[in-house]
């Protein structure tokens, strides 16, 4: 993990490429950030994170407190979006089946802890069971 810059030891943004797919960027943006207040829009329409699914970037609200699991969880979320070629009107479908993908992503990386929180509020999310 890179980190791009700090401010009395404060991280401001963290990029790395994702351990799921290593040709995927993933930013997560603190509000010491300048990119923040353009992104910030984005991430109040989008929950924790979005996929820019053309350029195959993923960009996570680093002002939000998620736990580690949380933050492996919205990475291989907004991942399975790239991978899955999902366009930028996305639908109910489309985030089902990121979350989906998002188990697969998860278990494959022994984060299971993580997965299983994605299996615990899918029914919540999706109104239906896994």
């Amino acid at each position: 993990m890179k980190t791009i810059g700090k401010i009395k030891n404060k991280v401001m943004s963290k990029t790395y490429f994702s351990e799921f797919k290593s040709d995927v960027a993933v930013a997560i943006l603190t509000k010491d950030d300048y990119r923040y207040e353009v992104m910030k829009p984005l991430f109040e329409q989008c929950g924790f994170g979005f996929a820019e699914t053309s350029s195959g970037c993923v960009f996570i609200d680093g002002e939000v407190k998620l736990t580690k699991d949380e933050l492996r969880w919205v990475e291989a979320h907004e991942l399975a979006h790239i991978m899955l070629k999902h366009t930028k009107d996305r639908n109910e479908g489309d985030e089902m089946s990121a979350d989906m993908f998002a188990i697969i992503l998860l278990k494959d990386k022994g984060y299971n802890k993580a997965a299983q929180l994605v299996e615990d509020k899918f029914e919540e999310r999706h109104k239906r069971k896994l």
